[in-house]
């Protein structure tokens, strides 16, 4: 049976070409071509996932995916695949999902061949090696770990076990060792055989998807993947339906529940949550689109657009979640103020209303059209944009809507069934709900606060993300977290039966939580709200002024085959500058990009001053709601963004309004009015931004030590230390006062455009031109003027291993981490390509030692990075291990280096650097994949230390560049003569190895490293992992040392370094 051919619908201007086929297997194929894909790309889904768990061994799904990585048939060494596409310049990795479990990669053009030959070998004949099966098993335990301070994961597991048990959601599919290995075997399973019956069972034709993107012809990648993928397995495509029309997907007895959720970040929302049974079959009316589109709008009379007046929300996320072929999870998600807190029955009373309203009359022809209109010129208005994104979404969409409606059928209405829009609304009933109340300062039973003085049971510190960096030590005493009165007043708040503090813990992640019914009496009341709305106005959603009808590409004013010397324009004036980059006929599209970003002398003066910034951002967004809400429906993505100069704004869609869409914006956010809103406003995100800065220490301990480490050698960084305690004194009169100062003091502009433009020769003039007439007419602020939050400090005074330790930022994460970074010099283009070339060379054997062969945890990674303009290699190790403290991590990683220093010629030969080397420069001469990223590289270019040309300089450099060079590299200052260079480690601690910590004091001294622990891998695994790959000293003698500087603060270390000035200020 030959391969058959398919159409594929895709937007209608596109450079690249799409073509779809099916093998006689029934193995779903789609290739795209791009002329530019410099760095090729393939995906494979398999429709299935974590719903086709066997019900004895829960994660087995997840821990397939884990075991394909490590070796098949063909290519039996564990490292093989990763280690070919890292030295080739490539990525890959892979997640299971629900029904679908994705693999990707991405490669240099040379290596591409070799890539998909490997890759498709996964899907054809893994190993399953019983050793590695073993190593794999405590990877995936780590992985399970670092997520106990993540409140997603935790929120997944509560929900997991709302579920009816028939369902296989109700079961724990991350996995771990109890539910991989332990349960397994005490019912007498070998979770190698299941694993490979879970394969030979799920792994089938029929329900795979590759899509691979390159230069190449559909006929070249055929003749590489067609023969091995017709060696799957035949069969059908899985199913995923488990009850009957009778059965509730959520068990009887918690249907109606209200769930008071205590979570580690500061959140304080409420979301809804309805079961909605809706056929799979249903895919081309989208019946979930109208509900979603019209609850989810954020016009100012919308559910969100009413909240916001009444103070009640800041934020709302409304949209369906997929659960199996018979079912969707609805939910609406806000996030509440104080006073939403307090009202939030009335919260809840009004998105019900606003349900009733949707389809009081039936679906409103006009807002069902508008919403079409709005979704296909989404469509047509896309780009590629990251490769393996996009091939990943595009396999897994051919599994669930076919070959042709791959691309289009998750973003476009294509029948209309307004009675199947009715009925799925018409689900969205109390009696279907499960309420859940998300809030960091949640109360505990007595019997859980007393659980929180027990070590193994501590509640974590509230953190959560900000743009503003990691945390120091917290100056708050952990304890067991106990309410503050005004936490006690806002629980009790709280409707009576809400009032339950959490009173009991998930199984993995002791998530606290409790749970109660919802009285009838009041689920009556919100069926009335919904029946009868009592809300005045309703969808008044005004036409969009922002709908592009002009589709028109513009030709390049000089065609240049070539995109890296394609001319950038430029216009410089006292007030700022402007780049832009025409499409050289690359792109090939109707959209453009711009970025501005404001320099003011103000924003980052003083910490209060950036504390007051955030602020201001919130309130600017808060009153940008409707207008930016309109650019996205018209395709113009739009985004607010606070560096440390002030604030950056930036559009991406079509040319026609692009630049009217972001004066708007811009003109928007000079306006005094705008900014000072009211005293209200301001007191609702002073609030939100306390909380915030407070749940940064959630992050994962790496992340904290990424963080301290750029506070470590920036002379002005803000972080939570500096910013938390001017948050808890910000007043509205001082605000005002900040407001004032920031509009009078004027500021300078770096802007950035790129993509079809008329006339890239005049457009950084006409586009300064405007930005100059919106600024302040007085002059503008001198260079002078604008904190130096760009420069560096030298690191030449620093010579030798100098360590740093933190307190744990969250004393219940069990973590600890050690970062590594050895300084290689101020960047130049010669050093850049030495120091890549270096990490590539060992990146895989690092991670393959410590996260795989030593099994010291999921994180574990090398990377070469730049901080201002200094080059670093870094090595990273994260442990929950209970035997594994910072400095035995910092022992592993000079193990490392001392096996590479023993084995140099094995780890950095010339085949390899070549094969390197090539990656390298294809990454460097890969166009940008969307104009967004051409923008964002123009922005990198302006901003980079060696100047736009940067590149072009290292492409150079890497190819004169030989073995013998980067291995003289490697031994002066990585190996050899490492004791004479700079090198730099942040420890972060957990509970239990701060009370051990050696390096909080200010000294120098010998310190004597660890010997090797024993784990648990097998003898055979062992010998055969030394017969064939680096040999790492155990230390087991105790005669390896290291001499240190340890440093009491980060304050300590900077005293008297010389700093390193920024270009660009």
């Amino acid at each position: 049976m030959p391969v058959m051919s398919f159409p594929i619908i895709t937007p209608k201007i596109l450079r690249q070409k799409c073509f779809a086929y099916k093998l006689p297997n029934g193995v779903k194929c789609i290739i795209v071509q791009d002329p530019n894909a410099k760095i090729p790309a393939a995906a494979m889904s398999i429709h299935a996932g974590q719903l086709s768990d066997p019900v004895d061994v829960p994660g087995l799904a997840h821990f397939c995916e884990h075991m394909l990585f490590m070796g098949t048939d063909k290519y039996p060494k564990e490292e093989e695949y990763s280690t070919y596409i890292s030295k080739n310049g490539g990525s890959d990795n892979a997640w299971t999902d629900n029904s679908d479990t994705t693999f990707y990669f991405k490669v240099s053009d040379d290596a591409f061949h070799g890539a998909l030959e490997r890759f498709v070998e996964f899907f054809v004949a893994p190993l399953f090696a019983a050793g590695s099966v073993e190593r794999e098993l405590n990877a995936v335990h780590s992985e399970d770990e670092k997520s106990h301070n993540s409140d997603f994961w935790r929120i997944d597991e509560l929900f997991r076990s709302l579920y009816n048990p028939k369902h296989p959601r109700s079961r724990y599919s991350n996995g771990n060792i109890t539910t991989l290995l332990e349960e397994p075997s005490a019912k007498g399973i070998d979770t190698r055989d299941a694993l490979k019956q879970y394969f030979a069972e799920h792994y089938l034709s029929e329900a795979a998807c590759i899509v691979v993107m390159s230069t190449h012809s559909p006929e070249d990648i055929l003749a590489v993947i067609e023969a091995p993928l017709l060696r799957m397995k035949s069969g059908p495509d899985n199913k995923f339906h488990f009850l009957s029309e009778d059965e509730s997907l959520i068990s009887p007895q918690h249907m109606g529940s209200w769930i008071n959720i205590r979570t580690v970040k500061k959140l304080q929302s409420v979301h809804l949550h309805w079961v909605v049974r809706s056929a799979a079959s249903l895919w081309k009316c989208r019946p979930a689109s109208y509900i979603s589109h019209v609850l989810g709008h954020e016009c100012d009379s919308s559910v969100l657009g009413l909240l916001k007046q009444r103070n009640l929300a800041t934020e709302m996320v409304v949209g369906p979640r997929t659960v199996d072929e018979d079912h969707h999870i609805f939910g609406v998600g806000v996030t509440l103020t104080t006073q939403g807190v307090e009202q939030v029955v009335e919260v809840i009373e009004l998105v019900y209303a606003g349900i009733g309203l949707a389809i009081a009359s039936g679906v409103d022809k006009r807002v069902y059209e508008q919403m079409k209109a709005e979704d296909r010129l989404v469509f047509e208005s896309s780009e590629i944009g990251d490769s393996t994104t996009f091939c990943s979404s595009l396999a897994t969409g051919a599994n669930l809507y076919g070959l042709e409606h791959s691309w289009i059928g998750d973003e476009c209405t294509l029948e209309d069934d307004l009675d199947a829009i009715v009925a799925y609304t018409k689900q969205l009933r109390p009696e279907n709900c499960v309420i859940t109340f998300r809030w960091g300062d949640m109360p505990l039973d007595a019997s859980l606060a007393d659980e929180a003085e027990c070590p193994e049971e501590e509640e974590e510190e509230d953190t959560a993300e900000n743009s503003d960096g990691a945390v120091e030590e917290s100056e708050e005493e952990h304890t067991s977290r106990a309410p503050s009165a005004a936490a006690k007043k806002l629980f009790s708040s709280l409707p009576e039966f809400a009032r339950v503090p959490a009173n009991r813990r998930t199984r993995f992640h002791k998530a606290a939580y409790s749970q109660a019914p919802i009285p009838e009496e009041v689920q009556r009341q919100w069926t009335m709200h919904s029946w009868a709305p009592t809300t005045p106005t309703w969808l008044c959603q005004a036409a969009n002024p922002f709908i592009t009808t002009d589709f028109t590409v513009y030709s390049p004013t000089t065609p240049n085959e070539s995109w890296s010397t394609f001319p950038v324009e430029k216009a410089t004036s006292p007030s700022g500058v402007v780049w832009v980059r025409g499409d050289a006929g690359h792109h090939l599209t109707f959209k453009s990009s711009i970025c501005m970003t404001f320099l003011s002398p103000i924003a980052y003066k003083t910490p209060s001053n950036r504390v007051y910034l955030r602020i201001m951002k919130s309130i600017l967004e808060d009153n940008l709601t409707e207008l930016s809400y309109f650019g996205v429906l018209a395709s113009l993505e739009n985004a607010i963004d606070m560096p440390a100069s002030g604030l950056s704004f930036s559009v991406n869609g079509p040319y026609q309004n692009l630049l009217s869409f972001f004066v708007s914006l811009v003109q928007k956010s000079l306006e005094i009015s705008t900014l000072l809103s009211s005293e209200e406003k301001f007191t609702v995100y002073a609030e939100t931004s306390q909380r915030a800065l407070a749940s940064v220490a959630s992050k994962q301990p790496y992340e904290m030590a990424r963080d301290r480490f750029a506070k470590l050698t920036t002379p002005l960084h803000y972080s939570y230390d500096d910013l938390l305690r001017p948050a808890s004194e910000v007043t509205y009169d001082g605000y005002k006062q900040f407001v004032r100062e920031y509009t009078e003091a004027g500021a300078l502009f770096e802007g950035f455009m790129a993509g079809n433009v008329p006339d890239a020769s005049t457009m950084p003039t006409r586009v300064a031109k405007l930005v100059e007439e919106m600024l302040p007419t007085h002059p503008a602020p001198s260079k002078e003027s604008i904190p130096r939050f760009r420069d560096c400090y030298s690191l030449d005074g620093r010579e030798g291993l100098n360590v740093i330790a933190f307190p744990p930022f969250n004393e219940a994460d069990p973590n600890v981490c050690t970062l590594l970074s050895i300084y290689a010099g101020v960047e130049t283009p010669h050093l850049r390509a030495l120091c890549d070339c270096a990490t590539k060379l060992f990146s895989s054997a690092f991670f393959d030692e410590m996260r795989t062969k030593e099994a010291l945890g999921y994180v574990a990674f090398s990377a070469t990075t730049r901080q201002g303009k200094n080059a670093h290699i870094q090595f990273v190790i994260q442990s929950a291990l209970e035997d594994v403290d910072g400095l035995y991590l910092l022992s592993r990683i000079i193990a490392f280096l001392d096996a590479v220093e023993e084995q140099i010629d094995m780890v950095c030969n010339e085949a390899d650097v070549q094969q390197i080397v090539s990656g390298l420069i294809a990454a460097r001469e890969r166009p940008p994949s969307s104009v967004r990223q051409d923008v964002v590289q123009l922005q990198a270019d302006y901003l980079h230390p060696c100047g736009a040309h940067h590149r072009a300089e290292e492409v150079r450099c890497l190819k004169s560049i030989s073995c013998a060079d980067v291995k003289q590299f490697m031994q002066e200052c990585l190996l050899h003569q490492r004791e004479k260079t700079t090198a730099i480690a942040i420890i972060v601690n957990n509970a239990r190895t701060v009370q051990k910590e050696l390096f909080f004091k200010t000294e120098s001294k010998t310190v004597h490293l660890p010997p090797q622990r024993v784990t648990r891998e097998s003898k055979e695994a062992a010998a055969q992992q030394n017969a064939e790959r680096l040999v790492l000293p155990s230390f087991a003698d105790g005669e390896r040392s290291v001499h240190i500087h340890s440093w009491s603060s980060i304050k300590e270390f900077q005293a008297n370094l010389p700093i390193l000035k920024d270009a660009t200020l």
